[in-house]
């Protein structure tokens, strides 16, 4: 073993920081052709941003790159900077990890002694070429003229010419040229995007830039004025750690412990070093160099115990928010700019500062990811943006308070940019290549704070643009719909053309005296730039095709709902409609004097009254909802209160006015000429009525729901009939009809049609019934009513079935109360056990419905019985079973606390409560379980005996 370890110690030998990076070029972003040649031009320009501003020089920058070849390219930067003495050349641009700042603690871009020399380096790699650098410090003396390489073992300068030459025009300033291997292409992350983002958080400088496509693009300065110089601080005693504490006092040539922590830190005077050494139980004159390891971690934690000030802040160097707000308007024409510079805070007792702008709407792009400048000591971060504890902090805001739309944990969407800036005297960086900041708590918790305040700003002005955008629509409702209102009530009343151009006047005078002048928020920005602004999104990657086609099916699916989804929202399905069917024989007697056609005029006449006062009009109507009726026990339904809802034309609701009144106008259309419209037609006559259409069948629907609560009538009194399936029936009964040729009757056998079933009409006020059945089975799913009917189950029990087929419709309603009514028939209902099949089926044929309690007097069953299936019989039948859902458990806590029948009955609730406890529901055909017939030899047979099991 002792050869095998010797022969590996001949093998092992020190590895140079310039092999190492020569191995690792990735890691100083040296990563890919295109990102190479922008790092160049970084590391270049921020040196000379550097110099200048140290020697408080305005900086002005030329950058050239000129393409040699395929992939080949040359890079020339010139400053007007203090220049570079000769001996400290080589080291500057040949030596990894040589320069001034690593251990200076003051805001600058350089921080490693990296950045230029690994320029070199790449370009050595790449083209085998020495860098040219020229440097002149001073007017009347002569420029130095370096040819250069690195010594990649010894990490030395290798120096190829050195010597002396005039500099004409030139007073100081240095020159450096490359040839490197690279690609030159526009976008994001483009040295372009680089050189405006640069120009735009420093305006002080001015950058002449020539592309390789011989392009020159002149970024003047902003601001004549340069930023405050910054002061080198000590560093604070918050952001030592204990080997370094060590080091320091090792090397300290102060002669007390206490001299030592006034001399070496900053915010420690003598008080606070005497109260430190106090805290850390040392001595005040101890020596430095006699402190052991143990006596240094005492002074450690002792300097963590004592409270000690922040670090001064006059050492960085934040753009402030007025320069980081004209640096945005004049990148982005929007509507909408703020900028917040936070107070300084402390990392690691690091002082630094955190800025953030934001630029909204405009011609930005509304659906697109919100657009990220990143700046750290007015450097542009363009890649690894993922990385960045700036990122995190954005994705970790609440943009929808602020008007932005967001996923969880995702970048906001909107027409929005947003600007974020550190300075620091050491930022934290990931990596050597300096491109995302690290996730430090204290700067993750800043970078909040400052989105915040701009997003408050901002939330502001988007609900005043949404206000005014509400304002405008309705402005412009009024000139849309006016026309339609005066229109539809000239046509009822029965008023001249000359009368109707009269209401369209004082309409308008009614509806806009009170609206006040409109603010208007659009772009107003002198500041922008359209030629800078173009810079860096050129030849961008465009969306293909295909892909614009992905987009537009996204936004379409989105963007618009089927009819079939609208009615779900509403809560309007056809399933659960209970509004459509016939009136009930007492309604009709009740009614039959009154004229409907002189009830609308009535009301459209009261409308033009008011109108001709310069008054508001008005529509009255019942609310339609179960916080208006109310369980009468001794009648046995819903009755309806005397809560009215009252609907005054304003600017919002003049497109509902102008649809009421055109469905008036088409129900007084009907009646007067004996027609009639479903409700379908209805809604398609609509689409001839121009901005007052209805979009969505829903809303013609629940316009003829409103006037038909309005004039207290049924549907079909105003001339609208349904389309629905009222219901099938078989069994013990024949219904007596009349041919609509000749008005004969026709006796239509229930029991003769097979395997199928007699359907119900939709007007059943002039049927009659013959039977001797005992009573009526309602079934709520097509399903077990065809079971039942299949084995013919109303033989053997000699009853009458009829399917509900969920929630059932009026005129299946009518039809049982009616044949109850007239052949004295118990009622009896086969439903889920869910709270659906409870709280919606059963109520609603029981006692009506809130939506149209002003006719469940005509339009229910109250001597109907809940034969099942019920909570308790999933017990005693061992049933098979759902879970109840989220929204299940939420209708049967609306049943039990605002339901007027499931209050007023003790077993609902306790069936109710019952299943909650359960936490689950079963369907009718859970009784398959135990055989396909089970539920006519076993279920029913046994529920028909004990009514004790029944729920009212």
């Amino acid at each position: 073993m002792a050869v095998i370890a010797e022969e590996l110690a001949k093998k092992q030998r020190e590895i140079s920081v310039a092999e190492f990076f020569e191995r690792n070029r990735h890691l100083l972003g040296f990563d890919n052709p295109r990102k190479a040649l922008l790092m160049v031009v970084k590391e270049a320009v921020d040196n000379s941003l550097d110099a200048a501003e140290e020697a408080r020089i305005l900086p002005e920058i030329n950058v050239e790159i000129i393409k040699l070849e395929e992939k080949r390219y040359r890079v020339i930067i010139e400053d007007n900077g203090p220049g570079i003495v000769r001996k400290q050349i080589p080291k500057i641009f040949a030596k990894l990890l040589y320069g001034s700042k690593f251990h200076k603690l003051s805001s600058s871009r350089g921080q490693q002694g990296l950045g230029i020399s690994a320029a070199v380096l790449y370009s050595q790699l790449t083209t085998g070429k020495p860098a040219t650098i020229l440097s002149k410090i001073g007017k009347g003396q002569k420029a130095h003229l370096f040819k250069l390489k690195i010594n990649t073992s010894t990490n030395n300068p290798d120096v190829i010419e050195d010597t002396e030459q005039e500099w004409d025009g030139k007073e100081h300033g240095v020159r450096i040229e490359v040839d490197l291997e690279g690609e030159y292409l526009k976008g994001r992350q483009s040295v372009d995007e680089y050189l405006k983002e640069t120009a735009i958080v420093n305006p002080h400088t001015t950058i002449i830039y020539t592309n390789p496509e011989a392009e020159q693009i002149i970024f003047p300065r902003a601001s004549e004025e340069l930023p405050p110089e910054v002061k080198e601080i000590q560093p604070h005693p918050y952001g030592v750690e204990l080997g370094l504490l060590m080091k320091m006092l090792e090397n300290t040539e102060c002669r007390t412990l206490q001299q030592f922590l006034t001399t070496e830190f900053v915010r420690v005077g003598p008080g606070t070093a005497k109260e430190i050494c106090q805290n850390a139980a040392l001595l005040p004159s101890t020596k430095p160099k006699e402190v052991s390891r143990d006596m240094a971690e005492q002074l450690y934690r002792g300097i963590q115990k004592t409270k000690i000030m922040a670090p001064p802040t006059d050492c960085i160097s934040p753009i402030g928010a007025e320069l980081l707000e004209k640096g945005l308007r004049k990148e982005i024409n929007a509507e909408f700019y703020t900028a917040v510079t936070r107070p300084p805070e402390v990392y690691r007792g690091n002082p630094f500062v955190i800025e953030v702008g934001c630029a909204f709407g405009g011609e930005q792009h509304a659906e697109e990811t919100v657009r990220i400048l990143r700046f750290a000591n007015r450097v542009p971060l363009l890649y690894q943006q993922g990385a960045c504890a700036t990122i995190n902090a954005i994705q970790n805001t609440a943009w929808r308070t602020y008007g932005l739309q967001q996923s969880n944990g995702a970048l906001p969407v909107g027409p929005c940019t947003i600007v974020i800036h550190m300075s620091s005297v050491w930022v934290p960086f990931t990596s050597e290549s300096k491109e995302a900041i690290a996730h430090y708590p204290e700067i993750i918790k800043e970078v909040k704070l400052a989105l915040q305040e701009c997003g408050r700003r901002l939330g502001m002005f988007v609900n005043k643009k949404r206000r005014i955008g509400e304002e405008f629509k309705k402005r412009s409702y009024i000139e849309k719909y006016i026309p339609h209102v005066a229109d539809a009530l000239s046509k009822i009343v029965g008023l001249p053309e000359a009368r109707k151009k009269e209401i369209e006047e004082k309409l308008a005078e009614i509806l806009e005296h009170t609206r006040g002048e409109l603010e208007e928020i659009g772009i107003d920005n002198p500041d922008y730039d359209p030629e800078l602004a173009k810079i860096g999104r050129e030849e961008e990657e465009t969306v293909t095709g295909e892909e614009e086609k992905k987009r537009g099916s996204r936004r379409s699916s989105s963007g618009t709902r089927s009819q079939g989804q609208e009615r779900e929202k509403s809560g309007k399905t056809d399933q659960i409609d209970v509004r459509w069917a016939e009136d009930g024989q007492k309604m009709a007697t009740k009614t039959k004097s009154k004229n409907v056609v002189e009830e609308i005029k009535e009301i459209a006449q009261q409308m033009y009254e008011r109108i001709k006062k310069l008054k508001q009009p008005e529509i009255e109507m019942p609310i339609r909802a179960l916080i208006n009726v109310e369980y009468d026990e001794k009648e046995g339904y819903f009755k309806l209160l005397n809560k009215k809802k009252s609907r005054t034309l304003t600017a919002s609701t003049i497109k509902t006015f102008a649809q009421t009144l055109r469905m008036m106008e088409l129900s007084k259309q009907l009646v007067e000429t004996d027609d009639i419209a479903t409700k379908r037609e209805a809604y398609y006559v609509s689409k001839n009525w121009g901005d007052a259409r209805f979009i969505e069948q829903p809303e013609s629907d629940n316009t003829m729901d409103d006037i038909e609560a309005m004039l207290a009538v049924n549907r079909e009194q105003i001339g609208f009939i349904p389309e629905e399936k009222g219901g099938d029936v078989a069994g013990r009964l024949s219904v007596i009809d009349k041919d609509q040729d000749t008005g004969k009757e026709i006796r239509i056998d229930c029991t003769k049609f097979g395997s199928g079933a007699y359907s119900v009409p939709s007007s059943v006020e002039h049927l009659k019934f013959d039977t001797d059945a005992k009573f009526i089975l309602a079934i709520e799913t097509a399903g077990m009513f065809q079971r039942l009917v299949k084995h013919n189950y109303w033989k053997k029990t000699n009853c009458v079935l009829i399917s509900m087929g969920g929630v059932p419709t009026r005129a299946c309603r009518r039809f049982i109360r009616k044949l109850a009514d007239e052949k004295k028939l118990p009622v009896y209902v086969f439903a889920d056990s869910d709270p659906y099949g409870f709280g919606s089926i059963y109520r609603t044929l029981k006692v009506g419905s809130g939506n149209a309690a002003h006719i469940n007097e005509f339009f229910c069953v109250p001597q109907a019985k809940f034969l099942g299936v019920t909570p308790q019989d999933i017990i005693d039948y061992k049933l098979p079973t759902h879970p109840l859902k989220e929204v299940d458990v939420k209708k049967i806590k609306d049943l039990i606390k605002n339901d007027p029948f499931i209050k007023h009955h003790k077993e609902w609730q306790k069936a109710l409560e019952q299943m909650a406890k359960m936490k689950v529901r079963a369907e009718q055909q859970a009784l398959a379980a135990w055989g396909l017939n089970f539920v006519m030899e076993k279920y029913l047979p046994d529920k028909l005996k004990n009514p004790k099991t029944w729920l009212p």
